[in-house]
């Protein structure tokens, strides 16, 4: 390692700092719009057993902040997204101990070593780690974390710089940063979840200190008194499912472009909205539970063992009496898609509320329906509604993708079944022309999307989602509104897409990552199953979310 940078003080000026951020284990990042609100956020952060925070300058009101929460002196302070050597020297002033900046630039280094607050520069290749250690510096921020790969990225740039190590910021959740905290090329964790944004401006503070407090101890354990390095929490169990009912059939498809007509052979999967969801969450590491009736036939057992395998948890029933539904697939050309279905009156079709599980939705961590099981039958209709009641009754999250099927609905209405879900979930997601339709005359038909998105919300979900497929999405959260562009890529089969963004948002809603960060993953992992033929086989796991972003095309 480089000698020290000119003008650098003692290690000791910094070692405490490092020492402490290790104690505290998880850092909250916060983007504060009101300075008022600073010490109701230090109570709560306290109240939680939060010992550290980093609070950003992305508003106005960010430096004040730093300022009021270092004179507390029950919090360590850091100051996040400084930009410039001059920030730096305003954030010294306020009382911060340590300065976290989205990249590495040599002129904030040398002035947090003059000022004796510790820099933690972010970091991304090993190019830039290397730079980083000639300029003396050993911990480092590892920016976007969950975007760039995560523990494995981290253990392969640390190789070459023994004693590197890293604080993980930007798409952590929750079993993530307990999982990262396990190792030891890992000081602490930057989460923004732990205090959000729309919390703190909401007022909220005691329900943000309780919440704060339950997100701690799932990473860290109950008894983590922040006067020792954090661990991972000692109950190595996973967190709660997130549970969703439908049905799933057996899929035919040619092997490539072409129609059944002519192709002298054909492909044999399984697929379903809700089934698709629930193997793109397991992928990602967030439990899911499917729950759903197969025929005693060999579709059935064939649904049954994809499932299990892609490690999805299993509530069904096995119907002896009518066979497991079929779906034909072809793709008559490249980028297009024809689907016929074989499920009136067959086994998915006869789900019912005796099959729904009201304790394990009531213990859940969100519940995911559709809009295509209440249309298959009476009894999945009442099945799906019982569902919903038992969530709402529990305090459990709802989750509803309209996902409309004109074909299965025909010449019934679905509106006020959509309106009747739709009121009672947290999340709606939907289509452009979807959302249309569920608002009818709520929305004017001359609205543009964000005008949709607006009315969607304004119907009752905290979340509104509008789905634009390549055109990205539009969100309405809270009031606020969010636009991503979609990932680019190469379209091999659209089929399936809309599941694997809802399953990309609900992963990261459950572990409390704020918008933005639901955001990227949601079109992340659509963008993936749009490369790959069929349903489903095309989905991530989460190792593998930054490759879309990957500069080089072979990974050793």
């Amino acid at each position: 390692m480089a000698g020290p940078v000119s003008g650098e003080p003692a290690p000791d000026a910094t070692a405490d700092v490092v020492d402490r951020l290790a104690r505290a284990g998880v850092v909250p990042v916060v983007v504060i719009d009101d300075a008022t609100h600073a010490d109701g956020l230090g109570d709560a952060l306290v109240a939680a057993g939060i010992t550290a925070v980093e609070v950003t300058l992305r508003t106005t009101a960010g430096l004040d902040v730093v300022r009021r929460l270092a004179a507390r002196g029950d919090l360590l302070v850091g100051a996040g997204t400084v930009l410039t050597a001059a920030q730096v020297d305003e954030v010294a002033d306020t009382g911060a101990t340590f300065v976290v900046s989205p990249g590495l630039d040599a002129d904030v280094v040398a002035r947090c070593l003059d000022r004796g607050v510790l820099p933690l520069p972010g970091v991304a290749t090993a190019t830039e780690v290397q730079r980083a250690v000639s300029l003396g510096l050993s911990v480092l921020k590892f920016f976007p974390s969950s975007q760039l790969g995560g523990l494995p990225t981290m253990s392969a740039l640390a190789g070459p710089f023994p004693g590197v190590r890293f604080f993980p910021s930007g798409g952590v959740g929750p079993d993530e940063a307990r999982d990262l905290l396990a190792s030891e090329l890992v000081v602490a964790v930057g989460a923004s979840w732990v205090a959000p944004r729309s919390d703190i401006a909401a007022g909220d503070l005691d329900g943000l200190a309780t919440r704060a407090k339950a997100a701690l101890a799932r990473v860290l354990g109950d008894g983590h008194s922040g006067t020792e390095p954090a661990q991972r929490a000692s109950d190595p169990t996973e967190g709660t499912p997130i549970v969703t009912l439908g049905e799933t059939m057996l899929l035919f498809h040619p092997p490539g472009t072409g129609t059944l007509a002519h192709t002298p052979s054909v492909a044999v999967g399984i697929g379903g909205a809700e089934s698709n969801v629930a193997i793109a969450l397991a992928r990602l590491g967030a439990p899911a539970t499917w729950v759903g009736v197969v025929g005693d036939d060999g579709a059935g057992d064939r649904i049954v063992r994809e499932l299990r395998g892609e490690g999805v948890d299993l509530i069904v029933r096995v119907d002896p009496y009518v066979p497991t539904a079929v779906m034909l697939k072809e793709r008559p050309t490249p980028g297009t898609a024809r689907i016929t279905y074989h499920r009136r009156g067959n086994a998915g079709s006869r789900i019912g509320p005796a099959d729904v599980p009201l304790d394990a939705i009531r213990s859940a961590s969100c519940l995911h329906v559709t809009g295509i099981t209440p249309a298959l039958s009476d009894s999945a209709r009442d099945a799906v509604l019982l569902a919903v009641d038992t969530a709402v009754a529990a305090g459990v999250p709802v989750s509803f993708d309209v996902n409309h099927r004109p074909s299965l609905w025909r010449d019934r209405d679905p509106v006020r079944l959509y309106r009747r879900l739709a009121s009672a979930a947290t999340l709606v997601f939907a289509g452009e022309d979807e959302a249309r339709l569920l608002l009818g005359d709520d929305v004017s038909v001359d609205a543009d999307v964000s005008s949709v998105a607006a009315a969607l919300a304004a119907f009752g979900p905290r979340h509104a989602v509008v789905k634009r497929g390549a055109d990205g999405c539009v969100a309405v959260v809270d009031g606020v509104q969010y636009e991503r562009a979609a990932v680019p890529v190469a379209v091999v089969d659209t089929v399936g897409a809309g599941d694997a963004f809802v399953a990309g948002y609900l992963a990261e809603f459950v572990s409390g990552l704020p918008v933005e960060g639901c955001l990227e993953t949601a079109v992340t992992v659509g963008a993936f199953q749009c490369s790959v033929p069929g349903d489903w086989e095309g989905l991530p796991r989460r190792r593998d979310l930054a490759l879309l972003a990957a500069t080089e095309p072979v990974t050793r």
